[in-house]
């Protein structure tokens, strides 16, 4: 369907669904990755290096949104559906931090705009007002000129009435 847009014009309305499980977890990567899930949700989470090795973890989002654990062609015991409940933890805090620092980057780059902007605009009325300034001058300077243009017109017409007596 479509949505009409207040120039006018129609845009599509994009149709969000949820993301088909069509997957079985892939246990091992589960398994592999159980160790750095447990530093970063345990004594180890505000160490930088497990933070940022961490925060790696949120390339599972794809596969996770996919897996299905009624796939799973092995048994499923309670300790590995503990192990992708955990990661599903850190991956959704990582992406939750990924968002963060971009809307952090935004806010950067915005203020960094502003900044430009007023020094722009202070740029600007510094012009206008040496533009003022100039426009003052330069209408001294005409007058001068009209005065001087009258004072050889009176010296001329004097030195003529000058001639003829």
């Amino acid at each position: 369907s479509m949505l009409q847009c207040a120039q006018g014009a129609e845009v599509p309305l994009v149709s969000i669904n949820f993301t088909a499980k069509d997957m079985q977890v892939d246990w091992d990567k589960v398994n592999r990755v159980a160790p750095l899930v447990e530093q970063a949700l345990g004594s180890k989470r505000q160490e930088v290096l497990v933070v940022t090795t961490a925060r790696r973890l949120e390339k599972f989002y794809a596969h996770l949104v996919r897996w299905d654990v009624t796939r799973s062609n092995s048994a499923i015991n309670a300790q590995s559906l503990v192990k992708l409940f955990r990661l599903s933890q850190v991956v959704l805090e990582a992406r939750t931090m990924e968002h963060s620092d971009q809307d952090a980057e935004l806010v950067r780059e915005v203020t960094r705009l502003k900044d430009e902007l007023q020094v722009l605009t202070h740029a600007d009325d510094e012009r206008e007002r040496e533009f003022v300034s100039l426009r003052g001058k330069a209408q001294e300077k005409e007058n001068e000129v009209e005065k001087l243009k009258t004072q050889l017109a009176d010296a001329a017409a004097e030195s003529a009435v000058a001639k003829e007596s």
